[in-house]
């Protein structure tokens, strides 16, 4: 029986020049411990930050299960049209109409955003995760970044997760422990528990303050509803491969052993680590949403 225990993060393919995310390799004299402490940080925020982009994200375009992979038949991609509030000339392939404006201003504060996310949820231990400043701004960065070689952990709108990367060592091979899947249950308990209805509601009613952030992030002339498809699409096409996953340590940071898997996005390669089961709870929830966010009804603003 191999030999339990836990290891530094898996570390991301390089991305290319000019990218953000990019992490420099520790120092030849920082301690093991700081190392250490530093991997635990990255990778407890990246994994609860996949929980809330995947929930916030728009849609999927292809389901596979683990056991008996299937594609589900997606409805044709319509020409884009017009987007309310859209710059002039700028068309949008998936529209979300905001709701009509009230007579009492949107409140974008992060208190607002916090509570009406709690409710979305509808799970008392919600707060408890959530990072507290600039959450819009953190979730259209981590779902602009997903799809990327690198998604930075500055930038994850969620609180470090406990415990750290479980693997197991034998035979002079390390592979990733399949009971490092329980750490990540409780979020995906979490997701499952997003109420359709009100997710669509939060949706519409924030999308105006999504979209400016996802200007500012320098993208004025883009679509934040179509980056987050294709962020998702990314996360939905992630391959089913066989466990356990073998891992390689060249340097001092682990990673996937198989190159191809490595050169995965950043977003696929989350989704191997959280586990097959985990992966296809989470996939079948976004088949939900997808329903809900392409719906014409939406772009119509009804």
């Amino acid at each position: 029986m191999g030999e339990s225990r836990t290891e530094p993060y898996l570390r991301s393919q390089p991305a290319s020049a000019g990218e953000p995310g990019l992490h420099a390799e520790p120092a030849a004299g920082a301690s093991r411990t700081s190392r250490r402490q530093r991997s635990r940080m990255w990778w407890r925020a990246a994994l609860l930050g996949l929980f809330v982009v995947l929930a916030l994200a728009a849609v999927v375009s292809i389901l596979r299960q683990p056991e008996a992979p299937v594609a589900p038949v997606l409805p044709q991609a319509s020409a884009p049209q017009a987007e309310p509030g859209a710059p002039a000339g700028a068309t949008a392939r998936y529209p979300v109409a905001p709701e009509p404006a009230a007579a009492v201003p949107l409140d974008a504060s992060d208190a607002a955003i916090l509570a009406a996310l709690a409710a979305v949820f509808g799970d008392a231990t919600f707060d408890s995760y959530v990072a507290r400043d600039s959450v819009i701004r953190r979730i259209v960065a981590t779902i602009d970044n997903l799809p990327r070689a690198t998604a930075p952990p500055a930038q994850w709108p969620v609180k470090p997760a406990s415990g750290t990367l479980a693997t197991e060592a034998s035979d002079g091979r390390i592979t990733l422990a399949a009971n490092n899947s329980l750490r990540y249950a409780a979020y995906v308990r979490i997701l499952e528990s997003l109420d359709r209805d009100r997710f669509v509601a939060f949706y519409r009613r924030y999308y105006p303050v999504f979209q400016q952030a996802y200007r500012d992030l320098g993208f004025p002339e883009g679509r934040f509803n179509d980056r987050a498809v294709e962020a998702i699409d990314v996360l939905i096409a992630t391959p089913s491969l066989p466990e356990p996953l073998a891992l390689a340590q060249p340097k001092v940071f682990l990673q996937y052993e198989d190159r191809g898997v490595e050169a995965l996005p950043a977003g696929q390669k989350l989704m191997l680590r959280i586990g097959a089961s985990n992966a296809a709870r989470v996939k079948a929830k976004l088949v939900e949403i997808r329903s809900a966010i392409t719906d014409p009804a939406i772009a119509a603003g009804r």
